[in-house]
Formats: structure tokens, sequence, C-alpha cells
């Protein structure tokens, strides 16, 4: 054998083994995590309710990943968390090492056609949700509304973070679909902006609030509950109508279903398409596991957060159901979806 022959060989061989290392491509979970870096990218800045969920469960979720690798949490903001998005899709690690979470809402600008979106929702793998949102629309007790057949015959000021947001979107398909009066007004400083301006009368109501963190000033200020978000009554809620019991056509259940799926998809984990499955279940075990972890749930009790998870699979069916919509209901979708929105006249 010459020495080409043997150099061959030799390199031959080095190939084989690396294929079957266990540490490659269709490797078992323990054996491909075990040294890694698991890091939990997050589509908005430090310090908001994504941040603060991811990492909560960044903190906790290692220790029941097979292997146990580190976790680590990284920010990318930008357009409202479409950056990521489009970057778990097309360009970070499809391997494991690259989870996240993005906004909830994005799927819906997905089907009504906003641009720049580069994925499929229901390509991506859910993992699990940490927590839906308990979200209601209240409306000041002067706003002459004691049903919601009043807000069909009555207009209301509702102040709305600006024309992107999910919530303005949402408030739009209700006019728009179930026949809802609302002049929907932009160009306050977040949420606590529009509070403040509920409270002074400057508009009449708003919906992005949440009852388990704003119970006592709703009934501190005597503001009526007139619906919530969530397709069926929450327990902590069952004395308010859900949003649902107001549609009534199919088209009209359907689409509110639609549009209003983002509060159930809530603050959620996803990792890219095209994993390998077994490191999905994985993932989804130890998403679960974390949630019932002593220290988790510990944490979530002195911070007093709210706390509904939801595991991967049947998560992935809530995103896919979502989009269950025919051709036609599709293109009524997008028709209802266009926003309209007045600019807050600031005082001289």
């Amino acid at each position: 054998m010459n020495r080409l022959q043997t150099i061959g060989l030799a390199a031959a061989g080095a190939a084989l083994a690396l294929a079957g290392s266990p540490r490659q491509a269709g490797a078992a979970p323990e054996d491909f995590f075990k040294g890694k870096t698991v890091t939990v990218y997050v589509g908005y800045s430090p310090g908001g309710g994504y941040d603060t969920y991811a990492r909560l469960a960044a903190r906790h979720i290692g220790r029941h990943i097979p292997g146990a690798p580190n976790v680590i949490v990284k920010n990318k903001p930008g357009a409202g968390s479409l950056r990521l998005a489009n970057e778990l899709y097309t360009s970070l690690p499809k391997d494991g090492t690259a989870i996240g979470t993005i906004g909830n809402n994005l799927h819906l600008n997905e089907l009504v056609g906003r641009p720049n979106i580069h994925f499929t929702a229901v390509k991506f793998n859910w993992l699990g949700r940490m927590t839906d949102a308990d979200t209601i629309f209240v409306l000041r007790p002067d706003a002459g509304i004691e049903s919601f057949g009043d807000l069909k015959k009555k207009q209301v000021l509702i102040g709305v973070p600006g024309a992107g947001s999910a919530t303005t979107l949402f408030l739009t398909v209700v006019s728009n679909v179930l026949g809802a009066k609302f002049k929907l007004i932009s160009g306050y400083k977040g949420s606590s902006g529009i509070r403040l301006a509920v409270e002074r009368g400057e508009v009449q109501g708003l919906q992005s609030i949440l009852w388990s963190v704003h119970k006592n000033w709703i009934q501190r200020n005597k503001f009526k509950v007139v619906y919530q978000l969530q397709p069926e009554r929450l327990p902590s809620l069952k004395n308010f109508p859900s949003i649902m019991e107001f549609a009534e056509t199919p088209e009209q259940k359907s689409l509110i279903k639609f549009f209003s799926s983002y509060v159930s998809v809530g603050r959620s984990l996803l990792a890219p398409p095209d994993l390998p499955k077994d490191r999905v279940a994985a993932l989804r075990a130890a998403f679960m596991a974390a949630m019932k972890d002593k220290a988790l749930l510990a944490e979530v009790e002195k911070k007093k957060m709210r706390l509904n998870p939801l595991p991967g699979d049947q998560l992935q069916a809530l995103v896919a159901s979502s989009f269950d919509l025919s051709d036609s209901l599709r293109a009524r979708a997008k028709a209802v979806a266009k926003v309209k929105v007045e600019k807050r006249k600031k005082k001289k």
C-alpha cells in the first residue's frame, strides 16, 4: 500500500468516525446537548413582559433539558419582534440551541399580509406557553354603555398603543365584524399613558389591560368590564362575558376566534423549523418540567406573576387551528383588519 492510499484510508476512517459521533446530527438529545449552550432569544428590549417571562423560563429549563446544557438569554429587539421571528425561521441554528419568544400577534400579521414577514407560523416548533393573558376591555362609568349592544349605537373613544399593535388590530376587527362604534386614539406613552387618559376622561376606555394586574385600579375607579378576550370565560373572570358570546354568525365566530387567538398564544417559547423530532420532544418536556419546578413556582409566587402553562403540542395545535379559515374567510380577514387610528390632540 502506497503513502497516498494510506492517507486516503485514514481520512475515510476519520470521516466515518465523525459521522458516527453521538455529538453530531442524529445524536440522542442527551449526547447532543451535553456541553452545549442553549440561547433564549427575546424579540424585545430588556425589562418588558416578554423579557421577564423568557428569563423566568431560562433560569430553570436548563436543569430539565437532557445533558443539562448552559442556558443564556439574548435580546434581539426590532420591528415588534418581527426581526427575531424572521431570523429564527431563516438564519439562526436549527439544531435546538436557538429558541426564542416573539410577539403573540405575529401569526395574525402573517395572514393579513403585513410586509417583511419571512416565516410561516405553523412551521415553527412551538415549545410551550408560560402564560396566557386575562385581557379585558373596560369603559368609564360615565361612557353611557351598559351592554355590548350599546356599543353598536353610540361611539366611544378608545385609547390604543399605536397602529401596529395587537390591541389596535383587535379593536378594529370588533368594529368591522361585530359593529362596535370605536374611535381609536393613539399617541400615548404605553399602557400607563392610556390609563391616565382614561382617568382624565380624555378617552372613555381601553382594552390592553390585564385583570390580574389592574383589578384594584378597575374597581377603585368603578370602570365597567364589557368583555374579556379569551374565547371562553376564564375562572377568574367568570362574571364577565367573552367576546365570542357576541359573535352571532359562523363567519363572525371564525374571524373573532382567529384575531383573539393572540391572547391564548400569550408568552410562549418556540424553536426554528426543521429540528430533529427527538430534540423538539426533549425541549417540550423540559419546558413543562420547568413550569412545575418548585424553584420556578416559588419565584412566580414571590413576584406575583401569572402562570398558566400550555404544553408545546397543544400550543402548536392552537396556532394551527387559528389558521383554519377558508379562502373566502381569509380574504374577509384581510378586509376587516384595515386599521384606522387618529392621533391624540395634545393640549397646548
